[in-house]
């Protein structure tokens, strides 16, 4: 009977060792960012989400390269973390982040919270856990908009231009589009750069290419920036996939001082019952955002630059 008892006892302490282990390892700190850290659990649940987002796509990569991924996308979490703890604390309406989640759900083609909460549990998530990263991305967002606000500036009779040639037709070009935004510190490493997402492309796709390299804050979704009108893009863009076939890829095109990489999944044509007031304000909105994507990249590089980053 005691030689029965010392058993039990040898075997539950033996199992508390193994779960004290494991749970080291777990959260074993794996990069330090500025005063943040990223431990193990952290990629582990970072590549979940990431699966989630991909529903399935990115575990089909090799494992090295979805640590990696997770990490580049965990240090640009950190990063931002770290920035704003830096400013008083930007609180986000219930309105305003109820409008980002539907806007998300629909986007991935979910028609219901349900259905939306029933397939994160698939991939061992929560709805607390992806809200936790979208409500981090519209704090991001509010504070560059914040800071920057008063430097956007949007010329009136550019959009009115734009309005008349829309009256004109009774249809409006839509694309389903998806980008990667590449920078460098000089054309020659830009040129290099291309080259090496080029490649990945032709061997992971666009999609798992565009979270491993842009360095637009869509690439936390994968690239895909949905639906847009030929009159939310700029003459640029427009000219470089009007006449591009579905799934392909536009050669790199030049902007704010980088590369743009865009992949068209589809095009369709919507009829346009044109309200000029509605339609002035939403091209106003799109042209301010545009240049508001613009300050948020170059903030975000900017601290990124002085940020320690160390890994273990």
């Amino acid at each position: 009977m005691i030689k029965g008892i010392k058993i039990i006892i040898f075997f539950t302490v033996l199992l508390s060792h193994i779960s004290n282990l494991n749970a080291e390892i777990t959260n074993k700190i794996i990069i330090s960012v500025g005063k943040k850290i990223i431990t193990k659990y952290d990629i582990s649940k970072e590549e979940k989400h990431l699966n989630f987002l991909s529903l399935g796509q990115f575990s089909k990569l090799d494992e090295k390269e979805r640590i990696e991924i997770a990490k580049t996308n965990l240090i640009r979490d950190r990063i931002k973390e770290n920035e704003l703890n830096t400013y008083s604390k930007i609180t986000i309406s219930d309105d305003k982040l109820n409008y980002y989640i539907k806007q998300s759900m629909d986007s991935m083609g979910f028609v219901s919270k349900e259905q939306f909460i029933k397939k994160l549990s698939e991939y061992d998530l929560t709805y607390e856990d992806y809200i936790s990263k979208l409500n981090l991305e519209i704090k991001w967002n509010e504070l560059v908009s914040n800071l920057y606000i008063r430097l956007v500036s949007v010329d009136p009779k550019k959009i009115e231009k734009k309005i008349e040639s829309m009256k004109q037709n009774n249809f409006i070009d839509e694309y389903l589009i998806s980008e990667i935004f590449l920078t460098a510190e000089s054309i020659s490493l830009l040129k290099e750069k291309i080259n090496i997402v080029n490649k990945s492309i032709a061997e992971i796709g666009f999609h798992n290419s565009a979270i491993k390299f842009s360095s637009s804050d869509t690439s936390n979704n994968y690239g895909k920036l949905g639906w847009l009108q030929e009159n939310q893009l700029s003459n640029e863009i427009l000219s470089s996939i009007k006449d591009l076939k579905n799934s392909k890829v536009t050669n790199p095109i030049s902007i704010n001082s980088g590369a743009l990489i865009l992949f068209i999944e589809d095009k369709r044509k919507t009829e346009i019952p044109i309200n000029l007031k509605e339609t002035f304000e939403k091209l106003v909105l799109i042209e301010k955002n545009r240049q508001i994507e613009r300050f948020s990249l170059n903030h975000f590089n900017k601290i990124k630059n002085n940020t320690s980053i160390n890994e273990f």
